[in-house]
């Protein structure tokens, strides 16, 4: 696992599609966005496991086929959709 600090509106890229900005920090809470293509699914790990959980071992279908583990559009996390990324 790689641990690294960042300051509000710094970025992390992985790879070339994926970049993880920290939007703000608030006491011990940190917002961040994730800018992903639509074939990568983002979910919180809380949610995912909360899934498979409901599913239980009757559902052999990976739960995050489901459309309700979308990557949110970047203008809900105050991004531009497409938007360029400073080098």
């Amino acid at each position: 696992m790689l641990v690294v600090s960042r300051k509000t509106d710094q970025r992390i890229h992985i790879g070339r599609d994926i970049t993880v900005t920290i939007v703000r920090i608030q006491g011990q809470r940190v917002k961040i966005g994730i800018e992903a293509p639509a074939s990568i699914r983002v979910c919180r790990d809380e949610i995912l496991h909360r899934a498979k959980e409901a599913d239980g071992p009757r559902s052999p279908r990976p739960v995050l086929s489901s459309p309700s583990f979308s990557t949110p559009p970047a203008s809900r996390i105050g991004g531009r959709a497409g938007a360029p990324h400073p080098a």
